[in-house]
């Protein structure tokens, strides 16, 4: 992997579409630990385009739990159907197919559970389209913290041979201003 160049992209909300699916959980976590405050469905579109850490936070307030509380009720319901009602964004699928085609490796960077992001990946675009998939291995976020490099190094890749990093949120450009690479916005 020395000297090979990589793009990075975000998963939900550049690569998938996965809204209505993590609403869907969200809404099995409310139905289960705190019915009494299930947000209507205007709650959920308010956050449509926006990041989603935020909502979870706002969630996790409206349920009185905390965020990290929230966050794992929330993987456990995710992890029972993290596909349907998922699908792939085309245009950053065709910049992916794209750069794949000119022997650029493919790096996904994902703050949903490593377990799950790998399945994702796999399912929607098969097991050639993407080189590495990085998630987060406990109910922590990865993005934008620090441990993102340390993971990106795990594969011997310095940041540096990254062409740019394709995302859709504040968290995405952080991230990528922490890796010190160039940010698409999505």
């Amino acid at each position: 992997m020395k000297n090979k160049h990589y793009i990075i992209f975000d998963l939900d909300g550049t690569l998938v579409d996965s809204f209505p699916t993590v609403v869907s959980a969200c809404k099995h976590v409310f139905e289960n630990h705190a019915p009494q405050a299930m947000p209507d469905d205007k709650f959920f579109v308010q956050y449509r385009f926006k990041d989603i850490e935020q909502m979870f936070e706002d969630l996790a307030a409206l349920a009185d739990i905390t965020t990290e509380g929230f966050r794992r009720i929330y993987d456990d319901c995710y992890a029972h159907d993290y596909i349907n009602g998922s699908s792939i964004i085309k245009r950053q699928y065709d910049i992916l197919k794209a750069s794949k085609a000119k022997g650029i490796g493919i790096i996904v960077i994902t703050n949903k559970k490593q377990e799950i992001a790998e399945e994702v990946c796999l399912k929607m675009f098969g097991e050639k389209m993407i080189d590495i998939v990085i998630g987060r291995k406990d109910a922590q976020p990865i993005k934008p913290k620090p441990i993102i490099t340390e993971r990106i190094g795990e594969f011997g890749i310095d940041p540096k041979h990254c062409l740019g990093y394709y995302g859709d949120s504040i968290t995405d450009m952080q991230t990528a201003r922490l890796l010190k690479v160039k940010f698409y916005k999505c």
